[in-house]
């Protein structure tokens, strides 16, 4: 708020575009604005931006993941049936695509030869320690993720065990290629050397695992299939029913379903958000509605004197409303700023989703901003020229 106002007065344009004496009252030392452009701009610019995040947040579900995510996530195949359940998916009704990666579960139990529970984990990693996660192996690199470091290994691979590893893993664990890790698969130590780091693109739904072995090292695990399949929309229920009945042992998954929970929590934390900024912005009011009062006796006074020197009530009016007219305009134009740089930030750095400008989020609350001032001062100031000259210069001569 003080910067902004200390650039209004090095601005020198705006006293040639703008009416002089409102100007003057808005930059004023003893002008309100400073107070007005921060609640009104604290609740603008919470709002903008919650507004903003929501919308890249349902833009990514709604386009980004429901265009490339599959209809069905399929846990637990087992290998005795995963030949029959492969071929079930691929003469279903509406039928698009099929994926599948084999799955065991393991723990990481050193790493560079240190014991993970003497090792200084980061706090994004300390799940390591207590959690075990799944684990694939395979000769070819899978479709979600690309290699940023490293080489993947031949197809028909049979060497000293290799892994690949997600990169934000390898960054927690502080480990690069050439390390080696040692984990525990169902009951077995298995030490292996990190072959290369990937990039994993975890909002695409589809399989990915944090580690991937190289072949000849899990194959004779008792390991079970993961699955996901793509079906039409117009058949995903009577395949999900003929999948439930036929393999109840299979956990399916409805990714839609996932899909419009995550963005039914997403729209009730926004609309909890806004009620915040809604209180901020009714707080503003109030202080808008202090700051008139207080300032009342002096633009009576200024009033008089106008009245005096022979401007009309009119003029005189309309200098007040242009007064909060640019303050609005102002604390609105800071708000919308600081809101889009908010979310920016929070979309791009936080979340990790791509960030577009909605024209509805950063027009509308601006809009609403300055006509909110505009009127609040137009009620505060209205009665002050109803004052009558002779009696007014009596009280402030006496």
């Amino acid at each position: 708020a003080e910067l902004s106002l200390y650039f209004l007065k090095k601005l020198t344009i705006l006293k040639k575009l703008l009416n002089n004496f409102a100007l003057t009252n808005l930059l004023g030392p003893n002008s309100p604005s400073k107070n007005i452009i921060i609640c009104f701009g604290m609740g603008l610019s919470l709002l903008i931006s919650i507004s903003l995040v929501q919308f890249n947040l349902n833009k990514e579900l709604n386009l980004s993941i429901r265009s490339t995510a599959p209809s069905f996530f399929m846990i637990d195949i087992q290998k005795n049936q995963f030949d029959d359940i492969k071929q079930s998916i691929k003469t279903a009704k509406g039928f698009i695509s099929v994926n599948e990666a084999p799955s065991v579960r393991g723990r990481l139990i050193k790493i560079k030869n240190i014991p993970i529970e003497d090792y200084v984990l980061s706090d994004e990693s300390q799940w390591l320690k207590r959690y075990d996660f799944g684990a694939t192996f395979s000769g070819l690199p899978p479709k979600n993720s690309k290699v940023t470091s490293g080489d993947w290994w031949p197809k028909d691979y049979l060497g000293f065990p290799l892994i690949s590893l997600d990169k934000d893993i390898a960054k927690d664990l502080d480990v690069k290629v050439g390390d080696k890790l040692t984990f525990n698969i169902l009951g077995r130590n298995i030490e292996a050397k990190i072959s290369n780091l990937r990039e994993i693109n975890w909002q695409s739904f589809g399989i990915n695992f944090f580690v991937i072995f190289s072949p000849g090292v899990l194959e004779n695990s008792p390991f079970s299939y993961l699955a996901t399949t793509k079906i039409e929309n117009y058949a995903e229920d009577d395949f999900y029913k003929k999948i439930i009945f036929n393999y109840p042992n299979v956990t399916t998954i409805k990714l839609k379903e996932a899909i419009n929970t995550i963005t039914s929590t997403i729209n009730k934390v926004s609309n909890a958000a806004r009620g915040i900024s809604a209180i901020t912005i009714f707080v503003g009011i109030f202080v808008l509605i202090g700051a008139i009062s207080a300032s009342y006796q002096k633009r009576t006074y200024d009033s008089i004197i106008f009245k005096v020197i022979g401007a009309s009530p009119a003029y005189i009016l309309k200098i007040f409303l242009l007064e909060f007219l640019y303050l609005g305009f102002f604390a609105s134009f800071i708000a919308c700023f600081s809101g889009v740089i908010m979310a920016w930030l929070i979309s791009s750095f936080v979340i990790g989703i791509s960030f577009e400008l909605n024209l509805v989020s950063i027009i509308l609350p601006p809009i609403a901003g300055t006509l909110l001032v505009f009127v609040i001062g137009f009620l505060g100031t209205k009665k002050i020229l109803n004052k009558s000259t002779n009696s007014t210069l009596r009280i402030f001569s006496s």
